[in-house]
């Protein structure tokens, strides 16, 4: 019940976004009125105890994360989160939804060269 007491207000907030957005000439105040909302509803899920995983530049955990894909990355050592796909959430200690990640398999190998051709003889 106080779950759902919380959220009741995001929800009047993303009506009211819908209403204004009907008649809002200026996309960019949709746009900060939709951010605002969102922020709101991830404080309702902070008090209610739901965090997201820790995902980009962090090590890829198989408990806490779901990897769709492995990318050659300079800027990240293999192991490491490179981008988020979807958001992971944490209810305490338990796993509510693994995050989908992309994961570096490293920095790219180098090309070895072409072999050097021989001079016809």
């Amino acid at each position: 019940e106080s779950a759902v007491k919380e959220l009741l207000p995001v929800f009047d907030n993303l009506e009211r976004a819908l209403m204004s957005s009907e008649r809002a000439p200026d996309v960019k105040a949709v746009i900060d009125g939709l951010k605002l909302v969102t922020r709101q509803f991830g404080q309702s899920l902070e008090k209610m105890g739901i965090k997201r995983v820790q995902t980009v530049g962090h090590p890829f955990d198989p408990s806490q994360h779901e990897a769709i894909q492995h990318v050659e990355s300079a800027e990240h050592p293999a192991g490491v989160i490179t981008a988020e796909v979807q958001a992971g959430y944490l209810l305490g200690e338990q796993l509510l939804r693994a995050a989908m990640v992309v994961v570096s398999k490293g920095p790219p190998e180098a090309a070895e060269p072409p072999p050097a051709e021989e001079p016809p003889n």
